[in-house]
């Protein structure tokens, strides 16, 4: 537009030209300031506290809706589940105390059982159990260890 302007002064271009110049320059500034806007209104915004396990995007790459940006994994609580032989079902049950020994930093957790498996599984005849624990102290997902169950 400035050019246009320049050229207008000495006569090259008319008035005309000198407009849709202008129109041009205010369509550009107005689909910049909305790329502007929808840039601010875009935040991530986590559904718990926790930690990125992993991330699937890089920085200023667009996103479709509904693709998967990163996973977080919740701080707390983390839930343990075991692997038993069913023959314990004789006097395990959901309320059992256990301790806990981690394999990657020799920590010791304790807590109870929440849940008992509702199959068993019939090659391996064992079952599942479940359990939430608030303390965990520095034991992260995937880290693996030996429970003990008080009887």
């Amino acid at each position: 537009m400035d050019n246009n302007l320049q050229l207008q002064k000495v006569r090259s271009i008319g008035k005309a030209k000198v407009i849709l110049s202008r129109l041009a320059r205010d369509k550009n500034w107005a689909e910049h300031e909305m790329v502007e806007l929808n840039v601010s209104r875009c935040y991530l915004k986590a559904p718990w506290s926790g930690r990125v396990a992993a991330v699937h995007v890089n920085k200023h790459e667009t996103v479709e809706a509904n693709e998967k940006v990163m996973n977080i994994v919740a701080a707390s609580p983390l839930e343990i589940e075991f692997v038993i032989p069913a023959t314990w079902l004789q006097w395990l049950k959901a309320g059992q105390r256990y301790t806990m020994k981690i394999d990657e930093t020799g920590e010791v957790i304790e807590g109870k059982v929440d849940v008992v498996g509702a199959v068993v599984d019939p090659m391996s005849q064992t079952i599942g159990l479940r359990s939430m624990v608030e303390k965990v102290g520095t034991v992260l997902p995937g880290m693996s260890g030996t429970a003990l169950f008080i009887r």
